[in-house]
């Protein structure tokens, strides 16, 4: 088992983003596309207790406790910043305005006029349909023309994703300035 320790300790992150990837796909597959970001979040957490697991069971040796700790929080790094790739490739295809209307052009052999894509795509309908799920989901709610955050699971994720962007980018978006 000692000559597997070198071994499991770089694959754990990739084990634990496997574990992520599956428990989500077959979240997402068993509810038919409904609970998506509750799907991504569930593998997430699944794939960090797999990590764990993992962690406790083969590599943490109490005599090195604080190399155990050091090695341990790099795999924990790892797998969080594969977890974050993961997240924003599945998340191209589930939101990217070029992938549905290319998807949309391939449905259609007859092809689409630009007026019904400007009409489906303008920023106006693009708002109001964010709007609308978000509304529909709970995660924000109207009041005499005002929305305000309905559900804060949205609101973690987002703080999660900014501090990350601000970390990697340096700013909160990769459209602003600061």
């Amino acid at each position: 088992m000692a000559d597997l320790v070198p071994y499991l300790t770089v694959a754990s992150p990739f084990a634990a983003l496997a574990v992520n990837v599956l428990t989500q796909v077959f979240l997402l597959r068993r509810s038919a596309g409904s609970y998506y970001m509750r799907s991504m979040l569930v593998g997430f957490s699944f794939g960090a207790f797999a990590l764990c697991l993992v962690d406790v069971l083969f590599l943490s040796h109490p005599q090195h406790l604080p190399d155990c700790v050091a090695e341990f929080a790099v795999r924990v790094l790892s797998y969080a910043g594969l977890s974050y790739c993961y997240f924003h490739f599945v998340n191209l295809g589930q939101s990217s305005i070029r992938v549905r209307i290319y998807s949309e052009l391939v449905d259609n052999p007859i092809g689409l006029e630009i007026g019904a894509l400007k009409q489906d795509y303008n920023e106006k309908t693009l708002v109001e349909t964010r709007l609308q799920r978000l509304t529909s989901s709970g995660d924000v709610v109207e009041s005499d023309g005002r929305y305000f955050v309905g559900r804060h699971r949205l609101v973690v994720i987002a703080r999660i994703l900014f501090f990350a962007k601000q970390l990697i980018l340096g700013k909160r978006s990769e459209f602003s300035s600061k």
